[in-house]
């Protein structure tokens, strides 16, 4: 199945979610109008994510993100791993026919 969410929280900028899916994250692209620094980390984050069961809770999402972000002692500006789960959630609820 494929999906797609726009989320802006509130005081963060906006997030977009462009997913394939079955059961588990399949393909995953993260796009918004946020910044990430080093540039690459965006990259990292829909790796780590992809493979990842949809069952999985969302403090369980929460730490993948902060584990990526951390060990490439990265900085996410303007969104926050609740925004980037929260598109994933809304994505995966809204199918692209």
């Amino acid at each position: 199945m494929e999906g797609y969410a726009e989320k802006k929280l509130p005081g963060e900028k906006l997030v977009c979610i462009d997913i394939i899916y079955s059961d588990r994250i399949e393909k995953l692209r993260i796009t918004g109008d946020f910044f990430m620094h080093p540039e690459g980390l965006v990259v990292d984050l829909e790796k780590a994510l992809e493979g990842v069961p949809l069952s999985m809770n969302d403090m369980e999402l929460r730490d993948i993100i902060t584990n990526v972000v951390t060990s490439r002692n990265a900085e996410m500006i303007g969104i926050s791993a609740k925004g980037i789960i929260t598109a994933i959630r809304d994505a995966t609820s809204r199918q692209v026919l």
